[in-house]
This record gives structure tokens, sequence and C-alpha cells, in this order.
């Protein structure tokens, strides 16, 4: 079983997860935003959850209450070359390139491959940020020669 189907919630999980999630995200409340909350258990003992922690549950929550799943890993995890390219969504022969050039950091258990998460991650966010860049010069590009002119108002 690869590792986004293992991880990825079930459907009827996720539905629950949903509702779940938005009902926390409730309890959390708009006044949580600014700093520490203080929940209670069912028997009514004080839970102080600090600013940072509210934080962190409104990031995992907000994507579930959409409808999105939500994958936590350790940042010290390692994949297999197979994992990593499914989560850049790329072929594993197309990742191993990556990992020959050394774009991506790896080390070797045997004769197999192991990536940090952490290194993946960090890979994917440049990436992701290149992307973006390209994206928007070509966007300043197209204006300024007036490929599009239906869009401009």
């Amino acid at each position: 079983m690869q590792l986004l189907e293992t991880l990825a919630l079930k459907e009827k999980t996720s539905r629950l997860s949903v509702q779940e999630a938005r009902q926390l995200l409730e309890m959390l409340g708009a006044g949580a935003r600014a700093g520490d909350l203080t929940l209670a258990t069912k028997d009514h003992r004080p839970v102080h959850l600090s600013g940072a922690a509210v934080t962190m549950l409104r990031e995992i929550l907000e994507p579930i209450a959409r409808g999105d799943s939500v994958t936590i890993l350790p940042t010290r995890h390692e994949l297999t070359p197979r994992q990593a390219a499914e989560i850049l969504n790329v072929s594993r022969q197309y990742l191993t390139r990556l990992l020959d050039e050394g774009k991506i950091s790896f080390r070797k258990v045997g004769t197999h491959r192991r990536v940090p998460l952490e290194a993946l991650l960090e890979y994917k966010r440049i990436r992701d940020a290149d992307r973006g860049d390209a994206l928007s010069k070509l966007t300043i590009m197209s204006e300024e020669l007036g490929l599009y002119p239906e869009l401009e108002e």
C-alpha cells in the first residue's frame, strides 16, 4: 500500500472528521486566535493550551474542516524514493535523478535510499516558490505584450 493511501482518511472517517474539526474550531473560538486558551475535560478539569498550541491546532483543523485530508509525520521521518516521488507528484525515476544531482539530500541504508521528510519538504517549498515566481513573471510579460486583451477591463 502506498504512503498517501495509508495515511489518507477513509471516506466515512473523513466525513466525521470534517464535522468534528468544525466543532473543535468553534470550541477554540475567535478569541483563541489571540493567545492562550483553557478548555475543560468531561470531569471539568481545566486544560490550558498555549497560544502556540492553539495555532497548531487551528492549522491542523482548518484543512480538515474544509474536507481536505491532512498527513502528520515527524520531520525526522524518512521516506522511500517511491513515497517521496508520490508526495512531489513526480515519477520515481525523476526523483532518483533529483537525488543523484544533489537537489534533495538522502542517505543509503545498504543499497536502498532514504529521503528525510524535512529535506523533501524544503525542496518542495523552494520548487513551489520558484514556480510561483515564474508564473508571476509570465503573467506580467503577457500583460505587457497585450496577449490577453479580453482579460483587461
